[in-house]
């Protein structure tokens, strides 16, 4: 920014712009503004059949993935279901179910977790 200190200042600074290119068809750039197409790591083009090697491999098992973890949506599922819990009877030392069900849910949680440690390692 310019030290302008009659008028406005100079900011943002006025855009610049490229020169002027002609982009009419058939007419190429010059030749300084050519850049060379995608190549292979050789310099070669690349072919049909080396662009289909690079294809994922077949979907893997992973190690971890047993039917055990089915067992997790138990935890999920349950607090989102609020028929469930959204009552007052019965009550705990004064506590209402809404509260100390939800609770419940937490220890639960944290019960099939502790199943599914022991169980999958």
């Amino acid at each position: 920014m310019t030290a302008n200190r009659y008028g406005p200042p100079n900011w943002p600074p006025p855009p610049t712009y490229p020169p002027y290119q002609d982009h009419r068809p058939g007419v190429a750039p010059p030749a300084a503004d050519r850049r060379p197409g995608p190549q292979h790591g050789t310099g070669e083009w690349r072919t049909i059949r080396e662009r289909s090697a690079t294809r994922r491999p077949a979907r893997v098992r992973r190690e971890d993935a047993s039917p055990w973890n089915w067992l997790l949506l138990v935890p999920i599922v349950l607090p989102l279901i609020p028929g469930l819990y959204n009552r007052i009877e019965p009550t705990v030392f004064g506590i209402p179910f809404f509260y100390w069900g939800q609770l419940s849910f937490a220890f639960l949680a944290s019960a099939i977790l502790t199943f599914l440690h022991l169980k999958v390692r």
